[in-house]
């Protein structure tokens, strides 16, 4: 199992990326939510990130653009 939780930095500011997993019963899969936490261990977003097919090896990765989108808008 991959390691569901990751600390990075962010424009001198660390969170904590932590992915959650809900399950479709409907459609038979699932789907990863990213949840970012700021610094004070504040839920700072949640939203959908990946199917269960198709969550990368380094998520967070991706998850850190993400963010960096996120913080700019």
């Amino acid at each position: 199992m991959r390691k569901l939780k990751k600390h990075i930095i962010v424009n001198g500011e660390k969170y904590l990326l932590k992915l959650t997993f809900d399950i479709d019963d409907f459609v038979g899969d699932g789907i990863f939510n990213l949840e970012v936490y700021n610094n004070k261990g504040e839920l700072e977003t949640r939203s959908p990130f990946a199917s269960s097919r198709g969550l990368p090896q380094k998520w967070w990765i991706e998850a850190r653009e993400v963010l960096k989108e996120s913080i700019r808008h």
